[in-house]
């Protein structure tokens, strides 16, 4: 077979080899923008998470009477501290109109069973149209702080005198190869239905 062309095994290993690393390439970027594309994900979670729960709090915090120093809901008593805030709150017909000489209680705390869990507790009264019940505002909660003036809500002396409340609020969590994601939001929020 004089003329017969084919591949030394050189050639055939040198293509291979140039084959595996190419695929190697291909492989490692394809894990890479995997890895990116979890981790945008899980980070547009933490930061959806971390304004659903600075929406509940501006909104109750904006219609808030007073802030309480402790109150009891179905048999749990809830006292304002620095992870702890505890409002009183107009209540409100079916209108969305307040109710005169009428309050709702609400209470953000993280849950004693699992305090990654951020929750809105509300008591309303019997004429109120607010749902009463607990509510899940935010899950990943690594900390929340409430503050007024700079000081901690367990310091201040006359908490019922507080008329702005500053909130800062980390929700964090552990993406793949254990990297940590946080988010972190940092707000203060002026009472509007202050009692007088």
């Amino acid at each position: 077979m004089k003329g017969a062309k084919g591949f030394t095994l050189v050639e055939v290993l040198v293509s291979m080899a140039v084959l595996m690393i190419i695929s190697a390439v291909i492989i490692v970027a394809h894990i890479g923008c995997q890895r990116s594309f979890i981790t945008g994900i899980e980070l547009v979670s933490l930061q959806s998470q971390s304004r659903q729960a600075l929406h509940w709090l501006r909104r109750d915090l904006k219609w808030a009477s007073s802030v309480l120093n402790s109150r009891q809901i179905d048999s749990v008593t809830y006292t304002t501290a620095n992870n702890e805030l505890v409002l009183a709150v107009p209540s409100i017909d079916s209108s969305g109109d307040i109710i005169p000489g009428s309050v709702d209680y609400v209470v953000y705390h993280l849950n004693s069973t699992d305090t990654s869990v951020l929750e809105r507790i509300v008591g309303a009264g019997a004429l109120s149209a607010r749902p009463s019940g607990v509510h899940v505002v935010a899950r990943d909660v690594s900390a929340i702080i409430f503050s007024s003036g700079g000081t901690g809500l367990t310091l201040v002396p006359v908490l019922s005198s507080i008329s702005n409340v500053s909130i800062d609020l980390s929700i964090g969590s552990q993406v793949l190869g254990g990297r940590d994601l946080q988010s972190n939001a940092i707000t203060s929020i002026t009472m509007r239905n202050l009692e007088q």
